[in-house]
């Protein structure tokens, strides 16, 4: 799995990109990947582009990622908006979204420009 992040601490945004096969170890690795970069903050609001991803997980490999992600983000006040382009890959998305409710707010969008908007104007 690639995967990539910028991080725009003047708009307190990171924009994060995964492409090919996610499993749950690729995942985490990057989720601390990008928790140790001096510039991340979990109060900056994320655009995660899953479009060019296959997860290789089931459902319930899911919680074990929660976990990891909690820990990492815990409670927030920021945005988190995932993009996907597929049935699955929206139905785990909408999943994940169910786990962390409360956590953060999250929304599930197919385009950049409809995350993007939601980002800036909610």
């Amino acid at each position: 799995m690639d995967y990539s992040y910028t991080i725009f601490p003047e708009q307190r945004l990171i924009i994060e990109q995964y492409r090919g096969k996610a499993t749950v170890a690729g995942l985490k690795e990057s989720v601390h990947s990008l928790s140790i970069d001096p510039k991340f903050s979990a109060d900056y609001d994320i655009i995660v582009d899953l479009r060019h991803c296959d997860f290789k997980f089931d459902p319930q490999d899911l919680e074990e990622f929660l976990g990891f992600h909690h820990k990492i983000y815990g409670i927030s006040d920021s945005k988190t908006a995932m993009i996907v382009d597929n049935p699955r890959d929206t139905a785990l998305s909408v999943l994940f979204k169910s786990y962390v409710e409360g956590a953060r707010s999250i929304e599930v969008f197919s385009t950049l420009d409809a995350a993007k908007e939601w980002i800036q104007n909610s």
